[in-house]
This record gives C-alpha cells, sequence and structure tokens, in this order.
C-alpha cells in the first residue's frame, strides 16, 4: 500500500518541515521513485494522487500545509 514505509514517521512535525522544504517536485518524486527504505510507489499511483496522498497525510497528521511552487 502506498505510504505504508513512512505512516510511523507521519505525526514527526519536525521531520517534515524539513520535508516539506524541499517543496512539492521532491516529495512526489521520493514517493514515486522511492527514497532510503521507502520502495518506489510511483506504479502504484498517479502523479495526483501521489500529491494528494501527501497533501492529505501531512495536512491531517501534523497540522501543516505544504506550500505552492
Amino acid at each position: 500500500p502506498l505510504f505504508r514505509s513512512i505512516i510511523s514517521g507521519i505525526g514527526d512535525v519536525d521531520g517534515w518541515n524539513e520535508r516539506i522544504g524541499k517543496g512539492w517536485d521532491t516529495l512526489v518524486s521520493n514517493v514515486a521513485n522511492g527514497y532510503g527504505n521507502m520502495p518506489a510507489q510511483g506504479g502504484a499511483a498517479s502523479e495526483e494522487e501521489i500529491r494528494a496522498a501527501i497533501e492529505w497525510m501531512i495536512e491531517t497528521e501534523t497540522g501543516l500545509e505544504i506550500p505552492e511552487g
């Protein structure tokens, strides 16, 4: 399932602040292509689905928002 490998750290506001600072392109690319211990998810979802899932997880679990651009 999409994002299973990062769910354990989803409430880590400081960690997500750092990730958010890298921007949408990096966030989506890391999920689609894999990053560290997280396997690639690009075949499991479209870029739009990945972006929506990232946004939902971050905003719901941390209260943070990802700026556009």
